[in-house]
């Protein structure tokens, strides 16, 4: 299934399709959210609010109580967010689990400043210069790694030195800004794009 344009509706080629229910559902599923989220079926001529959900935390799609599978011919699925950067794998399959998780950082201008790659300490993003984000705990990480929506601070470093000064990432539009909500955090650190389905 394809999304089209209005972003609101998957279509297989033979014309079935799953619609979100609004745009709000949409765009949480589209950016990795974890969460349920009933569609609408249909297909030419006809659809269907028969509560069909996808459930996100295991990629399962069951009925509204929970209950799986919806049905033998529609019981799991593979996704990878629609805003992943497009030089990280397309689909979780193509993700290579011993590669390095990339952060792309930009600047206010939109000019990519940092590609930083996940250390095997699941805690930290470090650019090639050295400079870094360390998550100040393990369930923070775990939670941005999962694409859990939240403000995430972060401290900042780089050789022989780090700050705690209210670097923070914010997942809901992927803006870098300051613990009161202020964008950006600084013209170098203003924009984030990250994929968490490369993290499978």
């Amino acid at each position: 299934m394809s999304l089209t344009d209005d972003g609101l509706t998957f279509v297989d080629k033979s014309g079935y399709f799953y619609r979100f229910q609004n745009k709000a559902d949409a765009k949480r599923f589209l950016s990795g959210v974890d969460g349920t989220y009933e569609v609408i079926q249909g297909g030419k001529n006809w659809e269907s609010a028969g509560g069909l959900t996808l459930r996100a935390s295991d990629r399962k799609i069951v009925r509204p109580n929970g209950d799986w599978p919806f049905h033998e011919l529609e019981a799991t699925y593979k996704f990878s967010p629609e805003e992943a950067a497009p030089s990280l794998p397309a689909t979780p399959e193509e993700a290579d689990p011993s590669a390095p998780t990339t952060l792309y950082v930009y600047k206010q201008n939109g000019m990519l400043q940092w590609e930083m790659s996940l250390t095997d300490d699941g805690l930290t993003f470090v650019d090639k210069s050295g400079y870094f984000y360390r998550f100040q705990n393990k369930a923070d990480a775990k939670r941005f790694l999962s694409g859990v929506d939240g403000t995430y601070e972060v401290i900042q470093g780089g050789k022989d030195w780090e700050n705690a000064g209210g670097l923070t990432l914010r997942a809901s539009d992927r803006k870098i800004v300051r613990p009161n909500g202020d964008w950006p955090f600084h013209e170098n650190d203003a924009s984030y794009e990250f994929s968490p389905a490369a993290t499978r």
